[in-house]
């Protein structure tokens, strides 16, 4: 008689997904950056949800360039304001009314520890649904 045994290996993938509503012109943090949390998106969906109208949308990873503060003279300190970086994943995209833009992990590949993930709409009447699919958390 024989030993039939067989190893079998289970890979349990955990998803999370993230939503968001967006009207108007406004920049929006889609993703925070985290200071150890890198996270990794699948996927990304943009649906245009206005009825009538085209969007115009800008998706970008931006980062922190903080100024150095230090006394100035009369001992008040240099008030100096911090720039940010910001870099484009997508730039002055068109999605059509009632149409969905579906983006896959490379061409949203960045590191989440430094840098924050934003969407910003061209017209203050825009709507837009996105949701984002991060792997393994």
């Amino acid at each position: 008689s024989g030993n039939n045994s067989s190893n079998i290996t289970i890979l349990i993938m955990i998803r999370k997904y993230i939503h968001k509503s967006i009207t108007g012109n406004t920049a929006v943090e889609l993703i925070a950056k985290e200071s150890d949390v890198d996270y990794d998106i699948h996927s990304m969906t943009i649906c245009n949800t206005h009825t009538t109208d085209l969007l115009d949308i800008d998706i970008y990873i931006q980062y922190l360039n903080p100024k150095s503060h230090f006394p100035g003279k009369n001992s008040n300190w240099n008030e100096e304001a911090d720039t940010y970086t910001t870099i484009y994943l997508l730039k002055n995209v068109e999605v059509d009314a009632g149409n969905t833009l579906v983006i896959e992990q490379d061409e949203v590949e960045f590191d989440s520890t430094k840098f924050g993930f934003y969407a910003k709409l061209g017209a203050s009447d825009s709507t837009v649904d996105i949701i984002i699919n991060l792997k393994n958390i």
